[in-house]
């Protein structure tokens, strides 16, 4: 029985607490560019928007003797998504190294996980083989609009006197500024004010109507 005040007790054969020092690896972190937190809009029925295709870098470094070295390794992309009618859509995809590091971009269109509204993007990206890890979380804003605009395309139209179109504009999200130009024969035209035939919108009517009275200053041959 090895115990202190026995006969038997061993010095050292006791219990033994050995230290050792560890180097402390370096600190790897993941980085990324090409996404930011800030809100993103998209025109429903408009799949190919480059708002609606993320598309992005990926690097994975760390400090090493004053500077910085890249390392090599796989990495996992979450996406995660909370639609407009608090639906959540999660879609995971592996990559290999040969998307960090470089121009290499990691690209998704996430248009389908999307409905009308705003939705909650969160992008996460995981190292196989380390904690190193990064995310970003934005907004996205899939927006209905319709811009409607007719007049009588039969009538003569004087190139010297103005022309009054009728717009009406259709919109689900009254909370954003819509700009609308006014372009005739492929330039933009001018209002008689002398102003760009640009209408602001940022009344907070759902469905609001305008009248602008633009004239064509760069090429005036409009007739019947």
């Amino acid at each position: 029985m090895n115990t202190k005040g026995s006969t038997d007790y061993d010095p050292e054969g006791s219990t033994k607490l050995e230290l050792f020092n560890f180097v402390r690896p370096g600190d790897t972190v993941m980085t990324f560019n090409g996404l930011d937190s800030n809100p993103k809009y998209i025109i429903n029925g408009d799949s190919g928007s480059s708002a609606a295709q993320l598309a992005f870098n990926v690097y994975l470094s760390k400090e090493e003797g004053g500077g910085t070295v890249y390392e090599s390794d796989s990495f996992t992309v979450t996406y995660k998504i909370t639609d407009a009618n608090g639906v959540e859509h999660v879609q995971a995809e592996e990559k290999d190294s040969t998307f960090l590091n470089s121009t290499k971009k990691v690209t998704k269109n996430i248009y389908s996980m999307l409905t009308v509204g705003q939705n909650t993007v969160i992008v996460t990206m995981k190292a196989r083989n380390s904690s190193a890890q990064n995310s970003v979380t934005f907004p996205v804003y899939l927006i209905e609009f319709e811009l409607e605009s007719s007049f009588d395309y039969s009538a003569h139209w004087d190139p010297t006197q103005p022309i009054d179109v009728p717009i009406s504009v259709k919109r689900s999200d009254t909370s954003l500024t819509l700009r609308v130009d006014v372009y005739i024969d492929g330039h933009l035209a001018d209002l008689t004010s002398g102003n760009a035939a640009t209408w602001t919108v940022t009344n907070t009517e759902t469905n609001p109507t305008n009248r602008l009275s633009v004239q064509n200053t760069y090429s005036p041959n409009i007739t019947s």
